[in-house]
């Protein structure tokens, strides 16, 4: 008879505490992809120069820096124990976040923090849900305006979040889809399905063609320039 030995390890296991430092703010979105915290901090931007002063302070942080369980005691300490609302968009599912989740649902629990836990695949996920403590409608509209993507549909997506933990906001105004194939500019951002304004500067007329996806994540500071 073949015995097989199956060694499991969970991600807490394969690195050391890491204290990321942030003071506390009134919104916290957490995310393993770099691309959505970089929109996330686009949304925010974009909510400040039309709410102003009053939209609520922000923090963004990778999942990649709280595998350990020092360190997202350490976060949960500095950090999210102020915030009044929290974002989590984790790929894999629980599993991938199980310490971390536990604790951070435990939280929201005893001191009534809004808390949307996200899938990162566009699939629903029961286990986040529960995990949860908003509505699964304002779940659902959380999980739509972060996987359509976008400037627009991350400030929306915070204005929603600030809404549930009872802050205010303001109105969010934009387009907040994003068309499979469209054109952009600066000054118009996306227009869909194609540009259908007209260029008359009598100058020389450069087509760019890029991938929706930086679009999506709001990485267009090279193509702007």
């Amino acid at each position: 008879m073949h015995v097989l030995f199956v060694e499991r390890h969970g991600l807490e296991e394969t690195d050391v505490p890491v204290d990321l430092d942030q003071s506390a703010a009134d919104l916290v979105v957490l995310s393993f992809s770099d691309s959505d915290l970089g929109v996330f901090a686009e949304g925010w931007r974009r909510a400040q120069q039309h709410t102003g002063a009053e939209f609520p302070t922000l923090r963004l942080a990778n999942l990649a820096a709280l595998k350990h369980p020092v360190s997202v005691d350490t976060y949960i300490e500095k950090t999210l124990s102020g915030a009044k609302g929290i974002l989590i968009r984790l790929i894999g599912g629980t599993p991938y976040w199980s310490y971390g989740l536990q604790q951070v649902e435990a939280l929201a629990r005893k001191h009534n923090i809004a808390l949307a836990v996200l899938p990162a695949d566009g699939r629903k996920d029961e286990q986040l849900d529960n995990a949860s403590t908003l509505p699964v409608s304002t779940l659902r509209r959380l999980q739509h305006h972060c996987d359509t993507g976008g400037v627009v549909a991350a400030h929306a997506a915070l204005a929603q979040l600030a809404l549930a933990a009872g802050l205010y906001a303001g109105p969010v105004k934009g387009n907040k889809t994003l068309g499979a194939v469209g054109g952009w500019t600066p000054e118009d951002q996306v227009t869909c399905p194609i540009i259908s304004r007209g260029f008359s500067t009598g100058k020389p007329l450069a087509l760019i063609a890029f991938y929706r996806s930086y679009i999506t994540a709001a990485d267009l500071k090279p193509i702007e320039a």
